[in-house]
């Protein structure tokens, strides 16, 4: 239906629940706001210069890179990934190279809450949460420290931006 543009697709905001219009704004302004998520060239892979470190790393919950192999394992119920801030090949209008805060995202798939570590201070030194699609725990923590433990609840989404001190 994404590519329907009739009334099979259209949502009459107006009648939308106040929860997901500010939840769907928030999502607006993160992507309109980082351009890691509008880069017009998409990831290599590959370690930029300046750091060594990839444009895009996927993480085990362990907190350690995924060796190819882990793509293969059927029990994996989660997921999360790094993306570079400073990987995006492109320029401004002005010519400027475009750079931007790290990100990185927890995806669990599983009806349990997992613990996720965070990868060490070579990606980033904190992580800020920004979007948690589990709305249960008003009380959550808002910064985490490199190499610490973040709970994620079942079947739920985290975007963590790396946190400007």
């Amino acid at each position: 239906m994404y590519c329907q543009d009739n009334e099979l697709s259209w949502y009459n905001w107006a009648e939308v629940d106040q929860d997901l219009l500010e939840f769907t704004k928030k999502l607006i302004a993160l992507r309109k706001n980082h351009p890691t998520f509008t880069r017009r060239k998409w990831f290599s892979g590959d370690p930029l210069r300046s750091t060594g470190i990839e444009d895009i790393v996927w993480f085990l919950l362990e907190g350690e890179p995924m060796p190819a192999e882990a793509w293969e394992a059927s029990y994996a119920k989660s997921l999360a990934v790094y993306l570079n801030g400073r990987g995006i090949r492109s320029v401004d209008q002005k010519g400027n190279r475009i750079t931007d805060d790290h990100v990185f995202l927890i995806f669990n798939a599983h009806h349990e809450a997992i613990d996720y570590q965070l990868p060490n201070s070579e990606y980033a030194g904190s992580w800020c949460l920004e979007l948690y699609t589990d709305d249960s725990n008003e009380n959550q923590e808002t910064q985490f420290e490199a190499c610490s433990k973040i709970r994620i609840e079942g079947r739920s989404s985290m975007v963590l931006l790396e946190c400007k001190n």
